[in-house]
């Protein structure tokens, strides 16, 4: 599904059958990963009329424990980043071959 195909379809079906949120989890602006997923809740879901929601940019923990507390369906995409802060290190070392 391209994005147009996406947005075509979000809006053809605004209005349509019981609201039913759905919140997308994750630590960053979902910008068009929110587009495609709530094209795709109605693909499945065509007798509702899907919302999508989000929360706090970069508060993933926070986001999830308030999605707990919901009575919404939720999906979440997490970064290893999000839920380990510790710096990745990473050394990448090329050894030439000995030339004696």
């Amino acid at each position: 599904m391209t994005l147009i195909q996406a947005l075509d379809l979000i809006n053809s079906r605004k209005g349509c059958g019981r609201n039913r949120p759905h919140f997308l989890v994750c630590g960053s602006e979902p910008l068009h990963l929110a587009t495609f997923f709530h094209a795709r809740l109605f693909e499945i879901l065509p007798d509702s009329d899907v919302e999508v929601l989000h929360d706090v940019y970069g508060d993933i923990l926070g986001n999830l424990a308030r999605v707990a507390e919901s009575p919404a369906t939720a999906a979440a995409v997490v970064e290893w980043s999000e839920i380990d802060s510790r710096p990745s290190v990473f050394i990448w070392a090329a050894c030439a071959p000995n030339k004696a």
